[in-house]
């Protein structure tokens, strides 16, 4: 923290290497590459990320210690920043839902086939996937060709569930 003056509140401050000024108790450190100064040693992933203009709900943080790796994904978790310390800024892989029979599954990719679902929901490969869209409640039977585009996140993609055929 640096205090500005009597009638100033404190704040934080980090500045970009070219615009550093000795500051006995600055904490030195790069975000990919970018040399950053900062007068207090503990700000939060979302901070640190701010930093370097990425957001957290698309970014996480992970620090190279020595040859290994240390992972932060909490964008509220406070991070003891030493001196000279690396920090990478890595995509966040986005987070999609499939809805099978009611039953929300976790899944890491953008898209999903008839074969990734029953595998999923633990279907013989023998059944078929129906995919209904829950907004005019259309069916329609996917073919083992057919490839069906997610949305990340849950209530942004067009509501479709997806049930074993007959």
């Amino acid at each position: 923290m640096v205090d500005s003056g009597p009638e100033q509140t404190q704040q934080q401050v980090a500045r970009p290497q070219d615009e550093q000024k000795a500051h006995p108790d600055a904490v030195h450190f790069t975000v990919d590459g970018e040399p950053l100064e900062i007068e207090t040693n503990r700000l939060t992933m979302s901070e640190i990320l701010a930093l370097v203009g990425k957001k957290p709900d698309q970014w996480y943080l992970v620090e190279e210690i020595g040859g290994e790796q240390r992972e932060f994904r909490d964008p509220d978790e406070e991070i003891t920043i030493t001196d000279h310390a690396v920090f990478l800024a890595e995509p966040a892989k986005q987070k999609y839902f499939v809805d099978i029979e009611g039953t929300d599954y976790d899944w890491h990719e953008a898209t999903i086939t008839a074969a990734q679902i029953r595998g999923l929901a633990g279907w013989g490969s023998e059944e078929q996937v129906i995919e209904v869209d829950l907004d005019d409640g259309t069916e329609r039977t996917l073919s083992e060709d057919d490839v069906v585009e997610l949305k990340p996140g849950r209530g942004f993609a067009k509501k479709i569930r997806f049930k074993r055929g007959s």
